[in-house]
C-alpha cells in the first residue's frame, strides 16, 4: 500500500512538471530581436489607422494622387532599441524610433512599443514625438521611456530646432502618456558633447567609412580629439551664433608616419575637420555637417563608442 501511494505521488509530480513545461513552452514570449522589429507591422501612425508593414526596416505607401511622385514612407531609425519592463509583467518590451515622411517638408518621429508577452511580437502603443525633431537617445528607466531629442523652442521655425528636450513616457494600456512634470528643455550647445566618444561610420550619406583604420572623435573642455587614423589630433571647437552651429579650428596632430590607407584616411579627415559647420543627432549617431570642396554639403556620421 505504501509503495502504491508513493508511486502515485511520483506520477502526479512528473505529470505536473510535464504539464508545467508544456504550459511554459506554449506561453513563451516572442523574440524581439532587431530583425523581428525591422519586419513588423506598426499601427497608430496612418490617418486611416491601417497598419504599416515594414520589410527590412522600410515601408512604402501609395501616392496621395495617381501619378504623384510623393510616396509616403516609414523607416525604422537606425539600430537603436530600448528594452525594459513597461507594464510590470516581468517581461521586457522593446521601444523603437520610427521616421514617417508623408510627402511634404516634414518628417515625423514616433516611438513604438513592441510586446512579445502573447508569444507573438505585437506593436501595442505608438506615440508621436514631433516634426523634424532629432532623437538622440531612448532608454527605459524605472519602467518608463526616457527620450532625449532636439526640438523646436517657442520661437524656432520647424526647420531649425534649438532646444535639447527630455520627455518621459509611461505605458498605460494601449497608450503612452507623457509625465509633463518631468519634461526638461535647455538650449543646444557643444558642451552637451562633454565626455562623449564616437567612431567615424560614414564620410557622407553615400559613402561608408572603411572598417580600418578607425577614426575616433571625443569632446572635452572645448576640444575635439582622438585618433585620426594614424596620429593623435586635437582641435579647438566653440559654438557659433545659431544653435548647433560650430566653429572648428584646424587640428594639430602628432607626426608619426604610417602605411596606407591610414595616412590618406587621416589626411582626408583632418582636411574636413575645420570645414565642419554644425552638429546634430540621429538615433545612436552624431552628425557633423561640412562643405565639400565643390561647395556641396555633406555630413560625417559617427557611431557612439566606448572611451578610448
Amino acid at each position: 500500500m505504501r509503495h502504491s501511494t508513493l508511486l502515485c505521488l511520483i506520477l502526479l509530480c512528473v505529470s505536473g512538471a510535464l504539464h508545467g513545461c508544456a504550459s511554459a513552452t506554449a506561453g513563451a514570449p516572442a523574440e524581439l530581436s532587431l530583425e523581428v522589429l525591422k519586419n513588423l507591422a506598426y499601427t497608430g501612425i496612418s490617418d486611416d489607422g491601417s497598419p504599416m508593414q515594414l520589410r527590412a526596416g522600410h515601408w512604402n505607401g501609395e501616392p496621395p494622387e495617381p501619378g504623384s511622385a510623393s510616396i509616403p514612407t516609414l523607416d525604422l531609425s537606425g539600430d537603436l532599441v530600448a528594452r525594459g519592463d513597461l507594464d510590470g509583467d516581468g517581461l521586457a518590451e522593446a521601444v523603437v524610433v520610427l521616421a514617417n515622411w508623408t510627402g511634404g517638408s516634414g518628417v515625423f518621429s514616433w516611438i513604438a512599443v513592441v510586446s512579445g508577452s502573447t508569444g507573438k511580437a505585437l506593436n501595442v502603443a505608438t506615440q508621436l514625438l514631433g516634426d523634424r525633431v532629432q532623437v538622440r537617445d531612448v532608454h527605459v528607466e524605472d519602467g518608463r521611456i526616457v527620450v532625449d531629442l532636439r526640438g523646436a523652442g517657442p520661437d524656432d521655425p520647424s526647420c531649425c530646432p534649438s532646444m535639447n528636450i527630455r520627455q518621459v513616457w509611461q505605458l498605460a494600456g494601449a497608450t503612452l502618456q507623457e509625465r509633463a512634470t518631468e519634461r526638461k528643455a535647455v538650449r543646444v550647445t557643444v558642451n552637451e558633447l562633454e565626455g562623449s566618444h564616437w567612431e567615424l561610420a560614414r564620410w557622407s550619406a553615400e559613402e561608408p567609412a572603411v572598417p580600418t583604420p578607425i577614426v575616433g572623435l571625443s569632446y572635452a573642455e572645448g576640444r575635439f580629439s582622438g585618433n585620426a587614423g594614424c596620429n593623435r589630433y586635437s582641435a579647438a571647437v566653440r559654438d557659433a551664433d545659431a544653435a548647433g552651429s560650430l566653429v572648428v579650428s584646424p587640428g594639430m596632430a602628432t607626426r608619426m608616419a604610417c602605411e596606407e590607407p591610414r595616412m590618406s584616411t587621416e589626411n582626408r579627415f583632418l582636411r574636413i575637420l575645420p570645414d565642419v559647420q554644425s552638429f546634430r543627432f540621429a538615433p545612436g549617431m552624431l552628425m557633423l555637417a561640412y562643405r565639400r570642396e565643390d561647395g556641396s554639403g555633406a555630413e560625417l556620421w559617427f557611431r557612439s563608442a566606448a572611451a578610448p
